[in-house]
């Protein structure tokens, strides 16, 4: 099976973007070439073991075993770095009008005014807020750039994990449909195009699922996906693969349409590098998302 690739530009230059709708569609894609399969093979096999590389012990087959049952000891590690920030994250506003009455207002009941109720007499609206139990149709998406470079720890990539799999939760526990994607951003992938930009989605969460913080960690937290699964991806393009798989880029001002057209909001997470970016990121996320939001719904106070 081959998945479709679609063309975009970005300040004119092309990106060739590839999305899967599952790991499961990941797992069973095609690889196009003998050289593309000859690449992948050399990637994944000489690193050995090597921890800083694939981000626990065991290699290739260890990190395998975790994205396919979960990742809890990473859990554990991202949930007790963060905890102190649950309590700082503000909860979800709403604000909407209501129909309110009062002894002042913009419109006049009559029927009020006959029956001596004067204090209630008048009709007009007001700002309320409030915390709601449900997010009615919000959908956000959390992104988590996986494209890290050769020479750079697996750390990275775990906090990049930890920030998605504490966001995707208080999001969840505050009524919002989360999605959570792994993207791979690439320059330099193509011997005969350097510069065209080559994107990788993969869907690890659809909307409306459960979500599953063993599974998440592992597939956002764990530089052995990166370096296994999404360089399989990436190698699916149908050009001639850099022995290197190119270099890490990132999403700028081209979104595929393919998640931007099906989500009310994104969350990028590509900057973190340690623990204290990762707090600074949920932190301002969180502020920006979760404040003074206004839904348009109509109510009354009787």
């Amino acid at each position: 099976m081959r998945a479709n690739v679609y063309i975009g530009k970005e300040k004119g230059t092309t990106v060739r973007h590839m999305h899967f709708q599952s790991l499961k569609e990941l797992d069973e894609a095609e690889l196009p070439t003998d050289h593309c399969r000859s690449v992948l093979r050399n990637s994944i096999h000489s690193q050995r073991d090597r921890v800083s590389w694939w981000g626990m012990p065991g290699g290739w087959m260890a990190v395998k075993d975790a994205v396919a049952h979960g990742w809890p000891d990473g859990v554990k590690k991202a949930q007790d770095a963060l905890k102190e920030l649950k309590s700082s994250i503000p909860r979800a506003k709403t604000q909407r009008r209501v129909k309110v009455r009062g002894p002042q207002g913009n419109e006049l009941d009559i029927h009020r005014v006959y029956a001596g109720d004067l204090q209630r007499a008048w009709r007009g609206t007001e700002k309320q807020e409030r915390f709601p139990s449900k997010r009615q149709g919000k959908k956000v998406t959390v992104a988590v750039e996986l494209g890290i470079s050769a020479m750079q720890d697996a750390s990275i990539l775990f906090w990049r994990g930890a920030v998605a799999m504490f966001m995707a939760d208080i999001l969840t526990r505050q009524g919002y449909s989360v999605q959570i994607l792994g993207v791979l951003s690439v320059n330099g992938l193509d011997s005969n195009e350097y510069r065209a930009k080559h994107v990788i989605t993969v869907e690890l969460k659809p909307f409306g699922s459960k979500l599953n913080l063993d599974s998440t960690m592992a597939c956002t937290g764990l530089a052995g996906f990166l370096r296994g699964h999404m360089f399989k991806a990436i190698c699916c393009f149908d050009v001639k693969v850099s022995g290197g798989l190119g270099s890490p880029a990132r999403l700028t001002d081209w979104i595929p349409p393919q998640i931007a057209n099906h989500t009310n909001h994104m969350i990028y997470v590509q900057s973190v590098r340690d623990l204290s970016s990762a707090k600074q990121f949920i932190l301002a996320e969180s502020a920006k998302l979760l404040s003074q939001e206004v839904v348009s719904k109509r109510g009354v106070r009787r």
